[in-house]
């Protein structure tokens, strides 16, 4: 019978892994469905709670995307369910 710590490591373990990969992936897909001049000024900071949060360059940029917000949207939910808003915030892009 295994011990419980070593079960409870191995499922931090599996999950510390799934985690970077689905930002990693998340990333990707931003980078595809933001293509050209956008993909440049903005990045992802965080998804928390069903909410993706996008670091834009500039006011200009905010105003655009959330133009664009339910179409961006609906492309993200293709591949990610769990997209349920976007927030666009200035902040530093990397």
């Amino acid at each position: 019978m295994e011990q419980i710590k070593d079960i409870v490591s191995q499922v931090v373990g599996d999950l510390a892994q799934r985690v970077p990969q689905k930002e990693e992936t998340l990333q990707r897909f931003w980078k595809s469905v933001m293509k050209g001049k956008a993909a440049k000024h903005t990045s992802i900071y965080g998804l928390k709670e069903g909410v993706l949060k996008i670091s834009v360059d500039s006011p200009a940029w905010v105003f655009q995307l959330n133009l664009n917000k339910r179409k961006i949207l609906k492309e993200l939910q293709i591949c990610f369910a769990d997209v349920k808003d976007i927030r666009f915030k200035i902040g530093k892009v990397t």
